[in-house]
């Protein structure tokens, strides 16, 4: 009679097989919803943390150009390692500044790292980030700029794949950092300079 009592909880208390099939899919669900939610939060921060990192590299390429009677850092797209040895007084070049957390071996660009790393005394030092290597702005007098608040200092590297979402962040002179889409880097200021690197230099003809 006990045995029986036993079996009889036993067989009340086990899922039946819908049940395990129901719960299966509800977390299923759950967890459908939670990856992408959790993907886009883990995102968020690395994009907030690259601009935080453009927004200082923007303020040391301003000191560097009140150091130097208002010229910009002299760099060509393959001299980009030079950001360590030009901002190096006013950026450690041990710094994570340097570093972008979304940056990737893929979004870094196939030519990318034999231009970006600097030998400095017994380490390598490298940058995620391209300084605009414009000829009318690289070394130029910032002071005869037309717009500081257009004119880009540093991005995130435009070429390969881009680092958050379809686009990249952008530092400006003013010192204001924004996300912008690569179709809108392509677009006008309000003065008719195109792309992103012409942008609040000069006046158009």
């Amino acid at each position: 009679m006990q045995t029986q009592a036993t079996d009889k909880a036993v067989t009340q208390q086990a899922f039946t097989l819908i049940e395990l099939l129901v719960v299966m899919g509800i977390i299923l669900l759950l967890a459908a919803l939670v990856i992408p939610v959790s993907r886009n939060a883990i995102e968020s921060a690395r994009r907030a943390k690259c601009q935080t990192n453009l927004r200082q590299i923007a303020a040391a390429v301003l000191y560097y150009a009140n150091d130097h009677k208002g010229r910009t850092p002299d760099l060509e797209w393959n001299t980009q390692y030079l950001q360590h040895e030009l901002l190096g007084p006013y950026i450690s070049p041990q710094s994570d500044i340097y570093q972008c957390p979304s940056a990737t071996p893929e979004n870094r660009g196939s030519t990318w790292p034999e231009n970006n790393c600097v030998d400095i005394g017994d380490g390598t030092f490298c940058t995620d980030y391209k300084l605009n290597d414009d000829s009318a702005y690289a070394g130029q007098n910032s002071m005869a700029f037309l717009d500081h608040s257009w004119v880009v200092v540093a991005m995130d590297l435009e070429w390969g794949p881009p680092r958050h979402g379809d686009g990249h962040n952008l530092a400006f002179l003013a010192g204001h950092v924004i996300w912008l889409s690569r179709e809108d880097q392509e677009g006008e200021d309000p003065y008719g300079n195109s792309p992103w690197y012409r942008w609040g230099l000069e006046q158009p003809d």
